[in-house]
């Protein structure tokens, strides 16, 4: 019966931990494309196209955490609560948070830093309008002055 018990713990270990594993997979991977977007916005300075981009990166992120959050939950069936904390240091209830904190970041960045971004730069253009509506009318006074000469 002992022997049983073991080979059921054993089953139950291993099954721990070819969750783990498998989930810690799918999470480096994401992270890499998480990584990968963030070098590319980096490239882009500032701006709408960069705000834009981090908003869109900030939407991946959501469906990165929301995946973390269930790979959690799944790991909790199949994991004590000891290798958990162990391994993952995070528990559903911490993804979840963390799912929120992700979630709450993003609305500040498609909503206020790109409204703000829009309006910056709607506030250049109307600069370099006007920069060239003088330079436009210097130009035509120029060529009357020389008409006139």
């Amino acid at each position: 019966m002992l022997a049983m018990l073991a080979g059921v713990g054993t089953a139950k270990a291993d099954l721990c931990d070819a969750a783990l594993q498998m989930h810690q997979t799918i999470m480096t991977k994401n992270n890499a494309m998480s990584r990968e977007i963030n070098e590319e916005l980096k490239k882009l300075g500032s701006g709408i196209a960069r705000v834009e981009g981090e908003c869109e990166l900030g939407k991946l992120e959501i469906e990165h955490r929301e995946i973390w959050v269930r790979l959690v939950k799944e790991d909790e069936r199949v994991c004590s609560k000891k290798i958990l904390k162990k391994r993952l240091n995070c528990d559903s209830a911490c993804a979840t948070q963390m799912l929120g904190w992700a979630k709450d970041a993003n609305k500040k960045t498609c909503g206020e830093d790109l409204e703000k971004a829009k309006k910056e730069a709607a506030e250049w253009a109307a600069i370099k309008l006007e920069r060239a509506k003088k330079e436009a009318e210097k130009k035509e006074a120029d060529e009357r002055a020389a008409k006139n000469n």
